[in-house]
């Protein structure tokens, strides 16, 4: 995974830059999958942990391949948990395994990566994202750090509000 956590000067917050990821939306969760080393995976976790210990919450940035630009994901709560393996898609093996070689670009082949996935040369990891419950924590961001102006949550719920209807 291709992971860049950092802390704008004069900021708390932390503001977390995501490459190419693996999500993967269930009935109830959101997570961002990726397949690494041990030890690759340990510092991972270890670095996200350090920058919990400044500030819980991570403004998540995001750049999908196919897109070729970056989209702002808004305020999340990260915590790495300990899945099985599993395979979220129809056919999410191949999906996966083909993507595994694209980052490699062209280092390894799908019968390759599978062997280490196999093997378990290559581990599984799994972090759990859950969205921040208030949106003013979104919307100040966009404000103040990216500049940008829009109608703040709070107002969007009255504007939506049917004349006669109290909340």
């Amino acid at each position: 995974m291709r992971l860049q956590i950092t802390r704008l000067p004069d900021m708390k917050e932390n503001v977390a830059f995501i490459y190419d990821p693996i999500f993967v939306e269930t009935q109830y969760k959101s997570y961002i999958l990726d397949w690494g080393g041990r030890q690759t995976n340990q510092n991972i976790e270890k670095y996200i942990s350090r920058h919990k210990g400044m500030d819980l919450v991570f403004h998540m940035f995001t750049f999908p391949v196919k897109e070729k630009s970056w989209f702002y994901l808004g305020a999340h709560l990260w915590s790495v948990v300990q899945v099985n393996d599993f395979w979220p898609l129809d056919g999410g093996r191949q999906k996966i395994l083909r993507k595994l070689c694209q980052r490699s670009r062209g280092g390894v082949d799908e019968t390759e990566m599978a062997k280490l996935l196999d093997n378990g040369e290559l581990k599984q990891l799994c972090i759990e994202l859950t969205a921040v419950r208030n949106p003013k924590v979104s919307h100040q961001f966009i404000t103040d750090v990216l500049g940008r102006h829009s109608t703040p949550p709070s107002d969007l719920r009255r504007d939506r509000r049917v004349e006669g209807v109290k909340e």
